[in-house]
C-alpha cells in the first residue's frame, strides 16, 4: 500500500463519496415522474436510476453524451411503464424538473463535516467526471460551498477518470505534485486506482464494506476515517 505520511492536498470525488447522490436521484427520479404519473410506484421509477439499458455505462465509455444518455433513460422509463411517449418539449420538461430535485436533494453524508474540519489546514479539491456547474450547485445546497479551492469537472479536463488527466488537473490547481497528493473516493477501479495510476495515493471509500480490502490501494470505510489515515489531528 502507499504511504500516506507526506500528503500535502487532498482531493475528492463528489457523488456518493461527499454528497449522497444516489438517494438523490431517487428523490429526484420520484418527483419528476410524478407530475406525469402520479400513480407510478418505486419500482417503476426504479427502472431511472438502476439504468438497465446500461446508457450510463454508454456515457462512461463515451459513447453517449451526458445529455444523451439521460434522455435514453428517460425514453426507456416511458415505454417500460406505459407512460406517455413525451415529444422533446415534454422530455425536456420532465429532465428540467429532474435537474431541480437532484439539486435539491442533496446532501452531505453524515462523516463529511468533521472530516473537512480536521482537513481544514490542507488545500482541497474535487475532481468529477460531470461538468462543474451542477456539481457547484449540489455543493451549495449541501452546505458545502466555498470549502474546496478548486472544483474540476470533466468539462474542464476533457477525458473521464479513470484517465489521469482530472487528477493531474487537480494536483496542478493545489499546486503539489501528484506523490503530495491523496484522491478519495467511493469507486475502486474509477477513483482509487486511477489515482494510484497517476501517481497518487489512491483511497477507496468502500461505505458497504461489501468487498476484500484491495492489496494495492488504501481503504476506508468512513471519512471519519480519513484525516488518522492521513496523520492529520
Amino acid at each position: 500500500m502507499r504511504r500516506t505520511g507526506m500528503i500535502r492536498a487532498v482531493l475528492f470525488d463528489l457523488d456518493d463519496t461527499l454528497i449522497d447522490t444516489t438517494s438523490a436521484i431517487r428523490t429526484a427520479a420520484r418527483s419528476a415522474t410524478a407530475e406525469m404519473a402520479p400513480s407510478l410506484d418505486d419500482e417503476a421509477c426504479a427502472t431511472w436510476w438502476v439504468d438497465p439499458g446500461g446508457y450510463f455505462a454508454a456515457y462512461d465509455r463515451g459513447e453517449l453524451s451526458f445529455a444523451e444518455q439521460r434522455e435514453a433513460r428517460l425514453v426507456r422509463l416511458c415505454s417500460e411503464h406505459g407512460l406517455p411517449d413525451l415529444d422533446e418539449a415534454g422530455r425536456r420538461r420532465w429532465l428540467d424538473h429532474y435537474e431541480r430535485a437532484l439539486v435539491a436533494a442533496s446532501r452531505a453524508f453524515d462523516d463529511v463535516p468533521t472530516c473537512l474540519r480536521a482537513l481544514e489546514a490542507q488545500p482541497l479539491g474535487i475532481v468529477t467526471n460531470i461538468a462543474a456547474a451542477p456539481q457547484l450547485a449540489k455543493l451549495r445546497t449541501a452546505g458545502l460551498d466555498g470549502v474546496f479551492e478548486v472544483v474540476l469537472g470533466v468539462d474542464s479536463f476533457g477525458v473521464r477518470k479513470p484517465s489521469p488527466e482530472g487528477f493531474l488537473a487537480g494536483c496542478a490547481a493545489l499546486g503539489v505534485q501528484v506523490t503530495e497528493a491523496a484522491y478519495i473516493g467511493d469507486l475502486l477501479d474509477t477513483d482509487a486506482r486511477g489515482a494510484a495510476a497517476a501517481g497518487l495515493c489512491g483511497i477507496w471509500l468502500d461505505r458497504t464494506g461489501s468487498a476484500p480490502t484491495p492489496p494495492d490501494v488504501e481503504r476506508i470505510r468512513s471519512l471519519a476515517e480519513l484525516p488518522a489515515l492521513l496523520g492529520v489531528g
